[in-house]
């Protein structure tokens, strides 16, 4: 690449960038309220909350690794993808109701008209390279009612299976009604604030990036990320299970004591290392195979030459 060409495709890649911070700001301008709306969501919310995190991590990874993604040989801008970003800001600004207790639909407008904007200024190709960042904003987007309650309610009867599971390897008496746990000196309900929801979003977040960094096969990937599910489980189950414990053992006071209200980073970072662990076999793993490749060429170009 000569000087001129090198110069020209600065020039592109310079261009692209100051089309698509102008792009993305003219969509914030139009979508403020929605914004604005998911901003205090973001921070007021009991079940899930710290969603201004989300676009964050995505633009630092898209900023981190801007030399993979921003080929300016491959900029080549997408202008019929402008009707998106339309769409995008027309949901965010449509489906807008200052009073609605979770707002799903005006950041996930927003999210379309934002990756839109990425499309019609960098072109298919970069945003397919880029497609883990422009995709991993989608977590911003709160979960919809119904499918919160859902999970919330799978969450709290999955770990009273597991808590029962776990009493019975302890020999715990008790008597089970439901999400009641019940034994000789109190009692314990398994209730919404037990769910562990905002852990268990927090956990599953983590192992897609983990995911995304670590790991280079897809269903090493998709191991991960479907061994994050009984893992949740396990950790409330664990948690619920150990202040039982020591309310039995040592003090009924540990059921409302600082371990179940502010405790919570401890079991986590346990489900943690062990999602750790899980990562580092299947590096292992892929390291494995890497090596073993030239290995099995040669074997096989010996057993040719061996043959002949």
């Amino acid at each position: 690449m000569n000087l001129d060409t090198a110069v020209l495709s600065e020039k592109k890649i310079r261009s692209a960038h100051f089309s698509a911070a102008c792009l993305c700001a003219l969509v914030v301008c139009t979508t403020f309220d929605p914004l604005k709306q998911w901003l205090s969501f973001s921070n007021t919310s009991v079940e899930t909350s710290d969603f201004w995190i989300i676009p964050l991590i995505s633009l630092w990874l898209l900023f981190s690794r801007r030399g993979t993604f921003f080929d300016p040989a491959e900029v080549r801008p997408a202008y019929w993808a402008l009707p998106i970003v339309g769409l995008g800001v027309l949901i965010a600004n449509r489906t807008y109701t200052p009073m609605v207790q979770i707002p799903t639909l005006p950041p996930l407008g927003v999210l379309i008209a934002l990756i839109g904007c990425f499309l019609t200024c960098y072109g298919w190709r970069i945003s397919w390279r880029a497609r883990f960042p422009l995709l991993f904003a989608v977590f911003a987007v709160p979960i919809p009612e119904a499918l919160l309650n859902a999970t919330v309610s799978w969450l709290q009867h999955g770990s009273a299976i597991v808590v029962q599971s776990l009493l019975w390897l302890l020999h715990v008496d008790f008597i089970r009604e439901g999400l009641r746990f019940e034994f000789p000196d109190f009692a314990i309900e398994i209730a919404t604030e037990c769910s562990g929801i905002r852990s268990s979003f927090a956990l599953v977040v983590l192992t897609f990036l983990i995911a995304e960094a670590a790991l280079k096969n897809w269903w090493n990937r998709l191991l991960l990320v479907i061994a994050v599910i009984p893992l949740v489980l396990i950790k409330n189950g664990i948690r619920i299970v150990t202040l039982t414990m020591l309310a039995i053992k040592v003090n009924p006071s540990y059921l409302d004591g600082p371990l179940h209200h502010r405790g919570g980073f401890v079991f986590f970072g346990i489900a943690l290392a062990i999602e750790g662990v899980l990562c580092w076999l299947l590096v292992m793993s892929e390291t494995r195979r890497v090596t073993q490749k030239p290995e099995r060429v040669i074997e096989r170009a010996a057993a040719l030459i061996t043959r002949r």
